[in-house]
């Protein structure tokens, strides 16, 4: 599994809870404290198979500038400004460095970034051609560019259905 925008790790922990702590899990999550949080809550747990990589994951190697947003799950990249720089890699390059491959299910939640995350990925995603989980709100704007790219790579969308809906 592949926990894009990890967070505190409430998927990323509960597929390891569910797998009895032996999933193998890489939960990405670039925001320092944010990071600590879920590796200290994996320890606590012994959950031997989730590896946290303090980064982001986009469309090119570097650096990005990312701006706090009023809790830690609304952090968010900015061109400009106050905020923590943080290193990113592309999906594929990490993939290829760390001999990445069996992956089954990725969760990509990276307020706004998701193009980016499949383009920097387009290979992870054709070769390992995991079930895909996103989101497609944006504070209150129905985004659906994510998933054109995943149905014009010949993925299937299906639609949770919101109640009420949105």
């Amino acid at each position: 599994m592949l926990d894009i925008g990890a967070n505190v790790g409430f998927y990323s922990l509960a597929a390891a809870a569910a797998s009895g702590g032996y999933a193998s899990i890489a939960a990405f999550e670039p925001t320092p404290e944010v990071a600590a949080m879920l590796r200290a809550s994996v320890a606590a747990n012994s959950f031997a198979g989730v590896e946290v990589y303090q980064m982001a994951l986009g469309d090119r190697a570097g650096e990005l500038l990312l701006a706090p947003g009023s809790d830690s799950a609304l952090n968010r990249v900015v061109a400009s400004g106050d905020g923590t720089s943080v290193e990113m890699r592309t999906l594929d390059d990490f993939a290829q460095a760390q001999s990445l491959g069996g992956v089954d299910f990725v969760k990509l939640d990276v307020e706004g970034a998701e193009i980016a995350v499949i383009q920097g990925g387009q290979g992870v995603f054709a070769r390992e051609s995991p079930l895909v989980m996103f989101e497609v709100v944006d504070v209150s704007e129905i985004r659906m560019d994510a998933a054109r790219m995943f149905e014009n790579a010949g993925y299937q969308l299906y639609e949770l259905a919101v109640d009420p809906p949105l």
